[in-house]
């Protein structure tokens, strides 16, 4: 559902009375008016059993076995109800937590939940324990943490005497009170698993002459369809798949297992005239904000300046709460509650953007995307549930312009602020007939660039550390500096270098400079290394020095070979890494650097001398965004190669001294010492020829000793 609103990055919930709290956490008594126990609905048809594939029970994981996952939908009289229905095997120990207790997810607002059997099968025969099985109703509100409260409910239906090589079969109904789209479904279930399944059933039924839209991906049994009494059935079977094991590293949108998309709206047109009626109402704005908008329309007539200023207007005052509870999930409330309780989700603040926007002359509509799933959205059927979040588009100049009302600490003018990765948006203003792109191109300059200088002198080894962001990165900083602290950040780096050089500490604090406008936030961060002459020669002799801020983007994958998946990448990447080494009189051995070109990535390395300092230098921007399964031999490729560039032991020798690890030290030796004897040699046979010291006054001695020359003196 588009209004839930999930956000990109976690907020901590505030605002609401600790006694609110409690009561959503507290267990919801058990005697709920939206659960209950009975018959399924007589249109329902119960499968017999399934037997288990001897071959797969090495498979099967958690101890048990799963049998059947049924689903029955019937839509009649404008009203859905959904049937569900679950069998597992009990082959373990292991496995008698999970299969005594079944947690079953419904939404009191909208549905009422029936529970239409609960039974156990023990040696061929149906242990009934449907009216005396325990159900608690529990409010969890897992999403709490991010600021968003649903009021979703979890039965949880608990059985005695479960034991092993006993077959649990649960049976549940959710009937539909009420709907935002009445008359109209939607579906996308997946029909495939990562573990043994006996069958996997989806069965619908719908009014004869209903419009009704069905893909189905490629490999999946087309469904057997029959009509009778003025409604059509379809019902699709899968029988003892092999088991597909999920995937890192993949799109959200890309669907690992076999899978249905089904909907009755025949458009993106009739999805957006939908999503347009739910935004309608009350638009007035208070007016001490009015006044306040009224104030950025006074201080410029650029309509570039004042969409800056009411997105951030926005953006600031209103903090991020969902109340997505009942139709709250799905329409906004109106700007000026709004702006009175100072919080709202996504589809609150981006309607209170958009009036914002207008009143200062700006065209501009809420729009439905997707947080995850929005570049796949393109490939989906219309449906109104192919959404999780709304943001805005803005017509400015000629352009379009997309803004995120609940993003938080996001900097830049019209021209530096960060585009955003949703892929594909719908707006909802009339007329609008299909989906739009919302644009992704990589960034023409350095989204973060570090210089890493190691300076030694006669105090000691000093590292400074120089890093600045910009664009989405700029903004992703900001947001992690006011959230953790500064001191927090601060340490976190500190335990980076520690983990190369115990005993470093910091000299000073970090500083922080951040131009919001120009969206560019500068990072500089001091230490020292204390120690003996002999500490810090150990210390160069072998330096570890690692671009990190270029190794740490890519994620590694194990599937090179048979990857059947594609292959998400970091979006709009950019980046910079320099490291110079500031040691006068110090002979520093660089490595030979190779750059790395692939359909991910481009990759420079270089490393030069220049006068007394040796520098480092990589520079990586991104290709692509998701990259075809085909491409994951050339990925892997690349990835080794961007690791054996950026992580180096750097040997620095001590003034005077060669590299231990140069291959003339030795003979430059051999040749020092037979110098150094044939000297000693011709010294000792000049002493023997003449008198010791004749001009010595008389009284005085004076000893001439023979001293070997050493490598210092030979220097």
């Amino acid at each position: 559902m588009f209004v839930i609103g999930l956000r990109r990055v976690a907020r901590l919930f505030a605002g609401l009375l600790p006694a609110l709290l409690l009561a959503m956490l507290a267990p919801a008594a058990a005697a709920d008016p939206q659960v209950g126990r009975a018959a399924a609905p007589g249109w329902v048809d119960w499968l017999a059993m399934p037997a288990a594939n001897p071959d797969r029970l090495r498979a099967a994981e958690d101890g048990v076995y799963d049998l059947l996952f049924d689903t029955q939908v019937r839509i009649a009289g404008g009203q859905e109800v959904t049937f569900r229905r679950r069998v597992i095997k009990v082959l373990d120990r292991a496995g008698l937590e999970g299969a005594a207790q079944t947690q079953v997810d419904f939404d009191p607002a909208f549905e009422k939940l029936a529970i239409n059997r609960a039974a156990i099968w023990r040696d061929g025969h149906m242990i009934d324990r449907t009216a005396g099985a325990a159900i608690d109703i529990l409010r969890r509100e897992s999403e709490l943490d991010n600021g968003i409260i649903t009021g979703h409910r979890t039965a949880v239906v608990r059985l005695d005497d479960v034991q092993v090589g006993d077959v649990v079969d649960i049976g549940w109904s959710w009937q539909a009170l009420s709907s935002p789209w009445p008359g109209d479904y939607f579906a996308q279930p997946d029909m495939g698993w990562s573990v043994p399944m006996a069958l996997t059933r989806f069965r619908l039924i719908v009014p004869a002459g209903k419009p009704i839209a069905i893909r189905q991906s490629q490999g999946l049994p087309r469904p057997v369809v029959r009509a009778a009494a003025g409604e059509v059935e379809r019902e699709w079977r899968v029988v003892d798949p092999d088991p597909v094991a999920a995937v890192k590293h993949a799109p959200a949108w890309w669907h690992r297992w076999p899978y249905l998309d089904i909907s009755t709206m025949d458009s993106w047109a009739a999805v957006a005239a939908s999503g347009l009626r739910q935004f309608q109402g009350d638009q007035t704005l208070p007016a001490g904000y009015a006044a306040r908008v009224d104030a950025i329309a006074a201080a410029s007539a650029d309509p570039a300046k004042r969409a800056i200023a009411a997105l951030r207007l926005v953006q600031d005052s209103i903090r991020y709460t969902s109340l997505s509870i009942g139709l709250g999930g799905f329409v906004p409330r109106h700007p000026a509650e709004v702006v009175r309780s100072g919080f709202g989700d996504c589809k609150d603040k981006s309607q209170l953007l958009a009036v914002t926007l207008r009143r200062l002359g700006i065209p501009a509509w809420p729009a439905l995307t997707d947080i995850d799933e929005g570049p796949g959205l393109a490939a989906r059927l219309p449906s109104a549930a192919a959404f999780d979040h709304v943001i805005v588009l803005a017509r400015i100049g000629g352009r379009d312009r997309w803004f995120d009302a609940t993003e938080s600490h996001q900097g830049g003018t019209m021209k530096t602020l960060a585009d955003l990765p949703y892929g594909y948006a719908l707006p909802l203003r009339p007329g609008q007939r299909g989906l739009l792109a919302i644009p992704d191109p990589t960034p023409a300059a350095h989204t973060m660039a570090s210089v890493e200088t190691y300076r030694y002198r006669h105090g000691g080894l000093a590292l400074t550390v120089e890093t600045s962001f910009s664009g989405d990165e700029a903004d992703a900083k900001r947001g992690e500096l006011a959230s953790a602290g500064a001191a927090k950040v601060q340490r976190g780096y500190l335990d980076y270098y520690r983990a190369s050089y115990p005993g470093i500490a910091e000299d000073g604090d970090m500083r922080v400079t951040d131009d919001r406008d120009a969206n560019r936030l500068l990072i500089r961060e001091s230490y020292r290394l204390p120690g003996t002459a002999r500490d810090y020669a150990k210390t160069l002799a072998s330096l570890q020095v690692t671009a990190d801020s270029l190794r740490s983007l890519y994620k590694e994958i194990d599937d090179a070979d048979g990857r059947t998946a594609p292959i998400v990448l970091p979006w709009t990447i950019r980046r910079a890494h320099r490291i110079v080494f500031d040691m006068p009189g110090y002979a520093i051995d660089l490595p030979r650097l190779e750059d790395s070109h692939g359909p991910a990535f481009d990759m420079t390395a270089r490393a030069t001398h220049q006068g007394s300092r040796a520098v480092m230098d990589f520079t990586l921007a991104g290709r692509a965004r998701v990259l075809p399964a085909s491409a994951a031999a050339d990925y892997a490729r690349q990835l080794k190669e961007l690791d054996d560039a950026t992580n180096w032991t750097v040997n620095v020798t001590t003034p005077g001294v060669a590299s231990l690890d140069a291959p003339w030290v030795g003979l430059a030796l051999a040749i020092l010492l037979i110098a150094g004897l044939v000297a000693l040699r011709l010294l000792h046979r000049r002493n023997r020829r003449r008198p010791l010291v004749p001009h010595a006054p008389t009284g005085t001695q004076l000893v001439i000793r023979h001293v070997p020359i050493t490598r210092r003196d030979a220097a």
